[in-house]
């Protein structure tokens, strides 16, 4: 994945925060920016407020054309040494956004120590709804060392297999390309969420046409009729 090709959709600042333990987004912890930053005092309250393995934050950005989301996970390999320093740092810089480029580049620089953020491509690819990725269930696109072409029929198999994911009531959906997932030193795992759905009435489709543009654009896997 390169920076460059993701820097071009994420024009506006970050809108708001959003903070997990162990992957449990149902439970989220949600930060407007528009309104105020949490104090160090409500940050080590919530982490003390229950027993975690990990913690992980993102980034919302709206757009016009729908949410961007930017992630990561902490883990014992950074340069900050704590999850109470971890979520204090992206967090301070979160607000003192400029453009995605330099933002992504200053997180690495302070957090690994060394260019690392979407330089290699992603692990995986994968959609499901938003801050309900377990409760609804994940759609598998593509891994690292699949080949980098679909059938058009596959992929609609592959989209249609789980109907809550594919038309839901409950949020948006995003595509997610997930790099460095199991956290290896000198590293983190990072990753972009992708708007690719239409709303419709009441409900979010997901959109064939957004999915097939993401995955040529950014992670150059072309889809054959």
């Amino acid at each position: 994945m390169k920076i460059d090709k993701i820097n071009k959709y994420i024009v506006n600042k970050p809108s708001k925060i959003q903070i997990a333990k162990d992957d449990k987004w149902e439970e989220v912890w949600i930060i407007d920016l528009t309104k105020r930053l949490p104090t160090s005092e409500e940050l080590r309250e919530y982490l003390q407020s229950s027993s975690f393995n990990y913690v992980s934050i993102e980034m919302l950005f709206e757009q016009s054309d729908g949410i961007y989301i930017f992630g990561m996970d902490y883990n014992d390999h950074l340069v900050v040494k704590t999850p109470f320093g971890f979520l204090m740092y992206v967090i301070g810089i979160t607000h003192r956004f400029v453009d995605f480029n330099s933002f992504v580049q200053e997180l690495s620089d302070k957090l690994i120590g060394k260019p690392y953020m979407f330089i290699d491509e992603a692990d995986a690819i994968r959609i499901g709804v938003v801050n309900h990725w377990i409760s609804v269930g994940l759609c598998i696109v593509w891994q690292k060392d699949w080949p980098k072409h679909i059938q058009l029929s596959e992929l609609r198999k592959k989209l249609e297999s789980n109907q809550k994911l594919y038309k839901t009531k409950i949020n948006y959906q995003g595509m997610s390309f997930a790099v460095n997932l199991k956290g290896f030193s000198p590293g983190i795992c990072h990753w972009i969420k992708s708007p690719c759905c239409d709303k419709k009435g009441d409900s979010w489709i997901l959109s064939e046409q957004k999915i097939i543009q993401y995955l040529k654009e950014w992670a150059d896997i072309i889809v054959h009729e």
